[in-house]
């Protein structure tokens, strides 16, 4: 995760340098990317934001991090909406002459 939480920053800089006005969409992004770095996560900034995301090792640390982010946005005064998913491995599946659809589990 931190190779493409390297990715994303410096993804940033370049739309930074282009008008976004920072590396992230908003300073509230960047406090939390940041803080959770510190605590040994790294968000990656979704498209334009202000959606983050990651990946965790396990179920344990998701909670962790769905914690962190759940009483940072409570002290800020902040309502946001964190989900812990599992990955979907049956991904998309199309079929000649018809729209896409969705599979799952």
């Amino acid at each position: 995760m931190r190779a493409l939480w390297e990715y994303n920053r410096a993804l940033g800089g370049y739309w930074a340098e282009l008008g976004q006005g920072g590396v992230y969409c908003c300073a509230e992004a960047e406090e939390l990317v940041e803080l959770a770095r510190r605590e040994g996560y790294y968000l990656i900034q979704s498209s334009w934001g202000p959606a983050l995301w990651t990946v965790a090792d396990c179920d344990r640390s998701a909670a962790e991090l769905a914690r962190l982010v759940a009483g940072w946005a409570s002290r800020r005064g902040l309502r946001v909406s964190v989900w812990v998913t599992e990955p979907d491995n049956y991904g998309a599946v199309a079929w000649p002459g018809h729209v896409m659809e969705w599979r799952t589990g």
